[in-house]
Parts: structure tokens; C-alpha cells; sequence
């Protein structure tokens, strides 16, 4: 999540959420982005190593550094011959080679994709990686 005073945070959904907008630690919620499972935790590997979707798949992943700073990194995957994509252990591995010391899984598979805009408009987005399902 972001807060308004523009500081990136990722907190956990508690057990409770009678709401829906409770988070663990608390924290008034002002932008956020759900994920599925944390990666890396106080700047530790702590990604899952045995579930349906650790094996090489395609990755979209977010991370924050010490100084709160942002990664986002998309992985192409399942295109022999270019990218097999990576495990989760290698998602985090690879999260905490630019700094991250907290990052989160977004999912992936053949949708992950990344556009940038560079100011022209929303119509001129590119794609910048190769999506494994077509662009």
C-alpha cells in the first residue's frame, strides 16, 4: 500500500476482517494493491518452496527498499528458448538483488505484463516484456 504521506508499506490481511478494510499492522488504508505471498520479510527469503505455483512460471512482483524505494518487476515465462520464468525462491532471490527487503507476489502467469507510459497519453502505453499468453 501507499500512504498518503506517499510511504510504501506491506502489511497483511488479519484473520478478522468484518470491514474488509482491516489490515495487520493497522494502518489507515489510502492506496493499496493485494497480492498473494510475501516473498521477502525484514530483508529474508521467506518465499514458499513447495505449492502449486512455486515452480518456473511467469512473475509479477512488487518490493520496497530500506530507504522506500518501490520495485515493481515483471518476469516473462513459459516461452522455451527466451525465459522459463523463475521459481519463487528465484523471485525473491532476485527481488532482494535490488534492494528490496520487503516484496510480495502478485501472481503471474500469461497475463504479467508491464506498460510504461511515458507521458503521451494512456492510448500510447508500450509493452515492455514478452507475456507468455501474446501481448
Amino acid at each position: 500500500m501507499i500512504t498518503q504521506d506517499n510511504q510504501a508499506k506491506i502489511v497483511k490481511m488479519p484473520g478478522s476482517i468484518p470491514t474488509g478494510f482491516e489490515t495487520n499492522p493497522t494502518v489507515p488504508l489510502y492506496n493499496t494493491v493485494t497480492g498473494y505471498d510475501r516473498l521477502v520479510q525484514n530483508g529474508s527469503n521467506v518465499a514458499l518452496t513447495s505449492c502449486d505455483e512455486c515452480s518456473l512460471n511467469p512473475r509479477t512482483s512488487v518490493g520496497i527498499t530500506a530507504d522506500n524505494k518501490l520495485i515493481m518487476m515483471v518476469v516473462d515465462g513459459r516461452q522455451t528458448g527466451f525465459s522459463e520464468g523463475l521459481t519463487m525462491t528465484e523471485t525473491a532471490n532476485f527481488m532482494m538483488s535490488y534492494g528490496a527487503v520487503d516484496a510480495i507476489d502478485l501472481g503471474g502467469g500469461g497475463s504479467s505484463t508491464m506498460v510504461m507510459n511515458f507521458y503521451g497519453g494512456a492510448l500510447n502505453g508500450q509493452v515492455f516484456n514478452s507475456p507468455s499468453a501474446g501481448s
